[in-house]
């Protein structure tokens, strides 16, 4: 399903001694706040980048410490985005996308029609694909088996 937002969403597993490093690295082509990033690090929340040139944003969520984000790591999988230069990207699961979506979308109140829009594309479009005893486990240890049933239900 097409999306026009005009943003990136990336997981990254950073730890405070990570915010000058990763501020200098990035600090010539992005407009990047070190003080925001360390901010973000210390209460596992989220930080932005903007891409000097483009201005694209890309959104940076610092996940909490828990089984589930291990979990959304081991299941994830590398994919070719170019062949020259050669560009990959770790990508998560399905099923991960669903369940992080259902958490985002309940911890907003069960508000967001994107939210809920992406959750429901997604099942359409993975459709027998998914693993729903994952889901439905993963679902029930997050408090998400209500959501969960009624996007499957939607």
């Amino acid at each position: 399903m097409v999306r026009t937002t005009q943003d990136a969403d990336i997981i990254a597993l950073l730890q405070l001694d990570h915010a000058r490093l990763l501020t200098e690295a990035l600090e010539q082509d992005f407009f990047i706040d070190e003080v925001m990033l360390a901010d973000a690090i210390k209460r596992r929340s989220s930080f932005n980048i903007l891409h000097k040139e483009s201005m694209f944003k890309v959104d940076v969520f610092i996940p909490p410490q828990r089984a589930f984000t291990q979990q959304q790591f081991l299941n994830s999988k590398v994919v070719l985005l170019s062949i020259e230069p050669k560009m990959e990207a770790i990508i998560a699961s399905p099923e991960d996308t669903i369940l992080a979506k259902l958490e985002w979308y309940q911890q907003g109140g069960e508000v967001s029609d994107r939210q809920w829009r992406d959750i429901l594309g997604l099942i359409a479009v993975q459709g027998e694909l998914l693993d729903l005893g994952y889901l439905k486990q993963t679902a029930a240890q997050l408090g998400l088996t209500a959501l969960l049933e009624r996007a499957f239900d939607s």
